[in-house]
């Protein structure tokens, strides 16, 4: 198969090390064109694409976006390589060997070519007067980006600007093949009411002058692009506009989508019956897979496993999403181990894990302490893909932030390093000043600290604020303590006690006895009253610094407050 060549060859271009080099910043993605070629494997070993019975949906949903994206990143790495080599190479010299960059823009480009073969396999390939070419992708590309660039909301008329790049004569083209604008409302995806525009206007030159009638799949993807948009009233008109002309399951699906996204399962649930009452259909894996992340996504796992059983019963493959889906699932409901076991069963079953599973995995050994798995998983991951999402790596952080590791702050410091400059997390600096303090790193600690004022973040958390004053405390560090407590008490810091009973413990220890009884008066003016080991720390102060009449004066206080005696106790330390 046309895929198999397209894999080997971008292993053979992976595997050149001094074009790699050359290609330095789009290693990054050589490597993502591997692994999604290799996902797209998996899927199509369990369907034979050159059959005319062939499932529609399953190419339109599961294979053509994947392909299309593949594609993407290719163009994309080889006008980048393209430009590199016009500007920087030099060319060879007597009759020399061509430079390996040029090589290798050669083994991109045959491999793009191999790959395009795929679009030949599709289920509307196969009529043999269909002669028609693919879509240009480039031209499709630069009329999504012309779309993305205008302001929101849009223009109320898209004409002009679709009209300009000549998209009619792209649907004309092809018009049994919905591959232009099925493209092109992918591309849109990150602004669905856009694209919906786009496909409004695409309803309007299906029943014009010249019709280029509108199909199945572009129903689908307006369906589920108005699920995106949060228009559930129109995504359902959509589906009971099409679904008389069209009874596919992939118009059930993208309306169970929509319910999906929308967290409205009642109504995801009841499309899915009626695709079972439907007797023209039957479901597919497609539409328990949006099932699995429905209540998956609630939390349902009961109710999850169920649809898997009933998924298993009815003699449907799960596919590498119905994998993906119920392990993402364990890991919301902290259900670590049914996620292993699922990793497990997984690694040794028919469908391989890819990227996304082990991405799932070490989000669940994060969020579980388990730090030797999830170092494990994080170095496969690493072997594949050149680096990891900032929001798994700010979850690996707070796995060491909250662990016994010994070498806790240098993996912290390590992966820090890799989301320099990304956006503040508040939860992140808190848990980052608490594992500093603890590690009584007063520098750093009082950077993150410093930081979080700046960012207007307020500590409630008692135990970070006690790890605070037990750093300053154990290193002597009172003028900083003080400091730390005045700027605590404006920002509106969680406040508590202990902190009072430290400054006056340091202060004592300083002989400052006048300036630790003013530390009573903060206390009263924030209401914290005095308790026993107040005056005990008093007390000892008072003993310690040589005024035993003071001393004597506190022993009457504590009387007088319904406490013993202290004279014998053993010296408090309140920060502990």
């Amino acid at each position: 198969m046309a895929i198999d060549l397209a894999i080997r060859k971008m292993k053979e271009l992976r595997m050149n090390t001094v074009a790699m080099d050359m290609l330095n910043e789009k290693r990054g993605n050589i490597l993502l064109i591997e692994s999604k070629l290799e996902s797209l494997q998996e899927s199509l070993k369990r369907a034979d694409l050159r059959n005319r019975n062939c499932s529609v949906s399953f190419w339109i949903v599961e294979v053509f976006p994947m392909a299309r994206e593949i594609e993407d990143v290719i163009d994309s790495t080889l006008r980048s390589a393209a430009a590199k080599t016009t500007s920087s190479s030099s060319p060879p010299t007597g009759g020399g060997a061509t430079p390996p960059l040029v090589m290798s823009i050669a083994a991109l480009s045959k491999s793009r070519s191999v790959f395009s073969l795929l679009f030949r396999h599709t289920p509307h390939h196969h009529s043999s007067t269909s002669t028609s070419p693919a879509p240009s992708s480039p031209s499709i590309s630069a009329l999504a980006a012309d779309l993305l660039s205008l302001p929101s909301p849009p223009p109320d008329d898209l004409s002009p600007l679709l009209l300009s790049h000549s998209f009619p004569s792209l649907l004309r083209s092809s018009s049994s093949d919905p591959a232009a604008s099925l493209h092109l409302l992918s591309l849109l995806k990150p602004r669905p009411e856009l694209a919906l525009e786009v496909f409004n206007w695409r309803r309007k030159i299906a029943t014009g002058p010249d019709p280029i009638p509108l199909t199945s799949e572009e129903y689908a993807k307006a369906i589920s692009l108005a699920g995106r948009a949060r228009d559930v009233e129109l995504a359902a008109a959509l589906f009971s506009e099409a679904i008389t002309s069209f009874p596919e399951p992939a118009l059930y699906n993208a309306l169970m989508f929509t319910y999906m996204y929308n967290g409205l399962t009642r109504r995801c649930v009841a499309v899915f019956e009626s695709l079972r009452q439907d007797r023209r259909l039957e479901p597919s894996i497609v539409s328990y897979n949006i099932l699995l992340s429905l209540f998956g996504r609630s939390m349902l796992i009961d109710h999850m496993e169920a649809v898997l059983r009933a998924a298993d019963e009815g003699g449907f493959e799960r596919t590498l999403e119905t994998h993906n889906t119920v392990i993402a699932a364990y890991v919301t409901a902290w259900m670590w181990d049914r996620m292993e076991a699922a990793y497990i069963s997984m690694k040794s079953g028919p469908v391989k894990p890819d990227i996304s599973t082990h991405l799932l995995v070490l989000r669940g050994y994060a969020h579980s302490g388990n730090l030797p798995k999830m170092e494990k998983t994080y170095k496969l991951i690493l072997s594949k893909v050149p680096k990891v999402d900032e929001t798994l790596i700010r979850a690996m952080i707070c796995a060491y932030c909250k662990s016994k590791h010994p070498n806790r702050i240098k993996r912290i410091e390590e992966l820090l390093e890799l989301i320099n400059g990304a956006e503040y997390k508040r939860w992140l600096n808190v848990l980052l000043i608490q594992a500093y303090a603890q590690e009584n790193k007063v520098e750093i600690m009082e950077r993150f600290i410093e930081e979080a004022f700046n960012k207007k973040t307020i500590v409630t958390a008692s135990g970070v604020m006690r790890a605070i004053i037990s750093s300053y405390f154990r290193s002597d560090l009172l003028d900083q303590l003080t400091r730390f407590v005045k700027r605590a008490e404006e920002a509106g810091w969680r406040l508590c006690r202990t902190l009072y009973h430290c400054k006056m413990v340091m202060y004592g220890k300083h002989n400052r006895v006048d300036e630790m009884r003013g530390v009573l008066d903060d206390m009263a003016s924030f209401r914290f009253d005095r308790n026993k080991k107040t005056f005990w720390i008093i007390y000892k102060a008072c003993l310690s610094s040589g005024r035993k009449s003071e001393a004597d004066s506190v022993v009457g206080l504590l009387w007088k407050s319904g406490y013993e005696n202290p004279v014998g106790k053993s010296s408090v330390f309140p920060c502990g």
